[in-house]
């Protein structure tokens, strides 16, 4: 998997590319919580390069959300099919939020 961040105004862009799973979510919660530990808690995951999502890649997007709770956003956007099925029938539908595009994602965590 290869990721690559990014400002967005006070927001930050985290693009992933490949699969999320066993081997490769260690970098993707590294950058993730590195982002966090700076003080960034305005955060776009961008999966349009991503294909699969395992559970622990799941356990990571948990952990993001739960680290900026209550002090700013944590959104996806730009999810294929494929990776929304997953995400929905882990219920994560229900506690994070998914935009089609990266300029709405950005939008929303700016609201």
């Amino acid at each position: 998997m290869e990721l690559k961040v990014e400002g967005m105004g006070p927001a930050t862009v985290v693009h992933a590319t490949g699969e999320i799973d066993a081997v490769t979510c260690a970098g993707l919660e590294e950058t993730l919580s590195g982002l966090v530990e700076k003080g960034a808690v305005r955060i776009v995951l961008d999966l349009a390069g991503v294909e699969y999502i395992s559970s622990a890649g799941l356990r990571v997007l948990l952990s993001t959300l739960q680290k900026v709770h209550g002090k700013g956003r944590f959104v996806l956007c730009n999810v294929n099919c494929e990776v929304r099925e997953i995400l929905e029938m882990a219920g994560f539908a229900n506690i994070m939020e998914f935009f089609d595009d990266l300029e709405k994602a950005g939008k929303a965590v700016l609201a």
